[in-house]
């Protein structure tokens, strides 16, 4: 579906976002396959992060990533695993906040355990 999306145009009317999936997507046909679930990994992050700025537009970019509490599947990806993986290893990260049967986990415990296991 190549050049079939919404055209999207930013402050200086450039479509820079659509030239970009137009790339990813050509990105994405000639991709091995198996790095396909890994892609995919970060198309569910790159889709949280979109998902979020639509339910908070009055504060856009404001949004501190430490106030944000990603669920399993946004978390997931940004931590490159399966759903059902985090779920099984939740209780072992810092990050991991359980109210009553919801499991949620803080954006910025994530971006400060990744930062501290790639020093």
């Amino acid at each position: 579906m190549k050049g079939t999306h919404l055209r999207l145009v930013d402050a200086v009317g450039l479509d820079t976002v659509a030239v970009a999936l137009d790339a990813l997507e050509g990105a994405l046909d000639a991709a091995p396959v198996e790095s396909l679930p890994e892609a995919l990994g970060g198309l569910a992050r790159l889709e949280a992060m979109t998902r979020l700025r639509l339910s908070h537009p009055a504060q856009g970019a404001a949004i501190q990533a430490e106030e944000r509490l990603l669920g399993v599947e946004a978390a997931a990806a940004r931590l490159g695993l399966s759903s059902v993986a985090l779920y099984k290893k939740a209780d072992d990260f810092p990050f991991t906040i359980r109210r009553g049967r919801s499991l949620r986990f803080s954006d910025g415990g994530i971006s400060a355990w990744i930062r501290k296991r790639t020093r």
